[in-house]
């Protein structure tokens, strides 16, 4: 499995990255909004990977048009997740980039 999870909008209001384990406790998330517009419309988000839907969010963060950022992020379960952009707009661009900080493997 990947140490990196991408999940990129292009024209679309959701796109999921691939499942990636994060065992150690920590990820970093870097995100980039191209949406146009001022409301703050584009949520970053770590999802953890269950079996039953809806998988449960277990970190969010609410982006303006055109930011970005890029930061570390604690993940308190051992468990696989997976990045994913969503956006009110049916035209949403930008991506979100969840890499596990995971020295075991």
């Amino acid at each position: 499995m990947n140490k990196t999870s991408t999940a990129t909008l292009n024209y679309a209001s959701q796109a999921d990255g691939d499942n990636v384990n994060i065992w150690d406790g920590k990820a970093t998330v870097a995100a980039t909004n191209n949406t146009a517009g001022s409301e703050p419309t584009f949520s970053t988000v770590i999802k953890k990977s269950v079996t039953l839907l809806p998988d449960p969010t277990t970190w969010s963060r609410n982006m303006y048009s055109r930011g970005s950022f890029n930061t570390t992020v604690s993940i308190s379960q051992a468990s696989t997740y997976y990045a994913q952009a969503q956006t009110l707009s049916p035209l949403g661009l930008g991506s979100v980039k969840v890499t596990s900080l995971d020295t075991s493997w």
